[in-house]
């Protein structure tokens, strides 16, 4: 990971920690450009090999996301917290026998979330920014230092987990 990278994901995951509902319309912005960003990184290599059209591609694909996202805001909650809780318990389990179990788990937990999410907005916003950025700052922090043990980062991301939702929603009573 280069260093410059690594600090503005430690950036953005504690705005999102931390200020996740209050700016809800930028960090949904934010968490598909990022989305949108890396699905086209994943193919954008074998359409075209010169790095600076590589860049701008995955730039279009992340706006266009990101464009998304404001459009149908409801569906972009339900779709961001599904896969925030479902990231986070797959990376949280690791793996499981069989193979499958984890991830259907996962994605259960995750739907039931996202559904929670589009009725019960504020709370479930809090968490799911808490648990994304919580996830930003403890992987590209704990990797930045050097210490990417698999036992601190679950120990870290929970730390900052539950500490960024406390912060969101004593900091936010006020705030519909």
């Amino acid at each position: 990971m280069q260093i410059p990278v690594g600090i503005v994901a430690i950036i953005v995951g504690a705005l999102l920690m931390l200020f996740g509902y209050r700016i809800k319309k930028i960090a949904m912005t934010i968490i598909w450009f990022i989305l949108g960003y890396y699905l086209v990184s994943l193919f954008v290599d074998k359409l075209v090999s010169a790095e600076i059209w590589q860049v701008v591609l995955c730039c279009v694909g992340g706006l266009v996301l990101s464009m998304f996202s404001m459009t149908i805001e409801k569906l972009a909650i339900f779709i961001t917290v599904t896969a925030s809780f479902s990231l986070a318990i797959i990376e949280a389990f690791g793996s499981s026998d069989p193979a499958w179990i984890l991830p259907v788990i996962a994605i259960a937990v995750g739907v039931v979330a996202g559904v929670l999410a589009v009725w019960f907005i504020k709370p479930m916003v809090i968490l799911a920014t808490a648990i994304a950025g919580s996830r930003l700052v403890a992987a590209n922090g704990l990797a930045l230092i050097g210490h990417g043990a698999p036992q601190y980062y679950l120990l870290v991301f929970i730390v900052l987990a539950i500490f960024g939702a406390v912060f969101q929603w004593r900091s936010c009573k006020h705030i519909e």
